[in-house]
Order: C-alpha cells, then structure tokens, then sequence
C-alpha cells in the first residue's frame, strides 16, 4: 500500500493532521498490508504513526538536515520481513548528501529497502 498523508499543514483547518490522524491510524491498522510506503511525512506524524500502527517496523530518514523534513518511511511487517538494507538518496547531482537537484524548489528524496521474506528466503525490494 501507498499512501501520500500530506504533511502537517496547520492551515488545512478541518483536514489538519489532528483531524486525521486516528483515522489513518486505524485505516491503515485495519487493512495490515505487509509494506507500506508513505509520502510527506514530517517527523512529529512519523513520531505518531511508529507508536501507532502495530506490528511494523520503519525505515526513514527526512529530506533536510539532521533527519528533518518530510520523509517516504517505509513500514514493513515484522512477522513477515526481515530488514536486510535500506537507504534514502537524494534525487540530485549528490545523491549521498542533503540537496537540491536540477530545477526542484526543495530537496527530493527517494528511500528504499530491502526485505527478506522470512518463510521463503527471498528478498523483495521496496
């Protein structure tokens, strides 16, 4: 499952996060898909979601200095997956390193990770 939760965005009024969260929460609770990737996650409903949603584990790392930002966190099963590597890079002409590349306003980022599926030995990549 994908999921763009919009970041908190305090001028939404009646969609703010705080009007949304438990919601999602629960939503994304209800339906347990084994890999969740999300988009424009800032870290206070990174903070939220992790406490909130049950029986995963993530991967993120936000797009500006010192983990800040909005994020694509990835959420894995951990009845299902075992994390073997992951890493976030920004779309730029230095990928390894906080930036802002060719014509975007902001940084740009992509994570990925990948998985061994536990029961069969295989590995998936997100």
């Amino acid at each position: 499952m994908t999921f763009n939760i919009r970041y908190n965005n305090k001028n939404d009024g009646e969609n703010a996060w705080d009007n949304r969260k438990e919601e999602l929460a629960g939503l994304i609770n209800y339906y347990h898909p084994d890999l969740l990737g999300l988009q424009e996650v800032l870290p206070e409903q990174l903070n939220y979601l992790s406490r909130n949603l049950f029986g995963y584990s993530v991967v993120a790392l936000g797009r500006e200095p010192n983990n800040q930002g909005e994020a694509v966190p990835i959420f894995y099963n951990t009845n299902k997956y075992e994390l073997f590597e992951n890493k976030t890079f920004w779309l730029s002409e230095t990928p390894d390193s906080v930036s802002t590349g060719w014509d975007a306003s902001l940084p740009r980022i992509c994570t990925y990770a990948i998985l061994k599926i536990e029961q069969h030995n295989k590995n998936s990549i997100f």
